[in-house]
């Protein structure tokens, strides 16, 4: 454990900016090592001690091996990316071998939603854009994407990333169950980035009816951090996507006051499938985003099958 002042001390570089939010428990730096290389540190103090530093580069820039060396010595997690015009920034959280969250972040192109809505049924236009403003204005509480394979789930998380680039930050935690199993980990993940909107892909095994017994703990520290008294601690938002029937999720978890939204994503009905693969589909039924796609790559029709008479 080492005070703020003795990092810093310690720190490569020569300091160019310095903004205090110590009643955050925060404090920025910007850190210069020539004319071109400017690494983002920010510190993370509890009760006068750095528990934690996330170092982000501007551009291309290659983190020098002393300041990599420095993370070593002080066992401190680094990110090697900031959001940049037309990037959004996404944090990828893991448990390292210490049992700690290391943060490791990447950039990925704005993907906004008016691109790409036609992907989606009416309503789902709709919800998605309601949610964005509750998003920019709620301060926790959950989001529930669901809906079959292939329909587009991921895409939307992209699109919302996008949207909301500006008031808040991705944060992928996996696997989930590990993350909601372990308080202390989980409450690195959700307290260590600002304005954090929590995102577990896949996750709803956990949360079944028949499966509560099984994860009765990540199922209670999921409600503590979205409508709890750990709500309190952080502006954290979950959010979670899996591919089971919403009538099998455990109905604590989309009660008003708890969940922001609850969207369903479905698969693409014959007409509005037809527009998008630019050419009428035979058969009848509905179509997932991934079959759309793979007709696209293979140039094959892909028909439902046809009863024979």
């Amino acid at each position: 454990e080492s005070s703020l002042e003795d990092i810093i001390k310690g720190l490569p570089g020569t300091i160019i900016f310095s903004e205090n939010a110590l009643d955050e428990g925060k404090r920025k730096l910007l850190v210069q090592f020539d004319e071109t290389q400017i690494l983002e540190v920010t510190f993370y103090i509890q009760q006068g001690i750095v528990r934690n530093l996330i170092v982000s580069v501007y551009g291309n820039t290659i983190v020098p091996e002393v300041f990599t060396q420095y993370f070593e010595k002080n066992k401190f997690t680094h990110t090697l990316a900031l959001a940049e015009d037309n990037k959004v920034q996404i944090y990828y959280c893991f448990s390292s071998p210490n049992g700690k969250a290391s943060f490791y972040s990447r950039n990925f192109s704005t993907l906004p939603f008016d691109g790409m809505k036609e992907n989606y049924v009416p309503d789902v236009q709709v919800q998605i854009k309601e949610l964005v403003g509750r998003l920019s204005e709620a301060t926790h509480g959950l989001v529930i994407l669901h809906g079959p394979v292939g329909t587009g789930k991921t895409h939307l998380v992209k699109a919302l990333l996008s949207e909301i680039n500006k008031n808040r930050t991705g944060v992928i935690c996996s696997p989930p169950s590990e993350f909601l199993a372990v308080p202390s980990l989980l409450s690195q993940a959700v307290l260590e980035i600002d304005r954090p909107i929590v995102i577990m892909e896949d996750a709803g095994e956990m949360f079944q009816q028949d499966s509560k017994s099984r994860f009765q703990d990540q199922f209670s520290n999921l409600a503590n951090y979205t409508d709890g008294l750990m709500s309190l601690m952080s502006e954290a938002i979950f959010l979670l996507t899996f591919n089971y029937d919403i009538r099998d999720i455990d109905k604590a978890l989309i009660r008003n006051g708890r969940c922001i939204a609850n969207i369903e994503v479905p698969r693409l009905p014959m007409e509005q499938a037809s527009k998008l693969a630019g050419h009428e589909l035979k058969g009848d039924g509905d179509y997932s985003l991934a079959d759309l796609y793979a007709m696209k790559e293979s140039r094959i029709a892909i028909a439902k099958p046809q009863t024979n008479k």
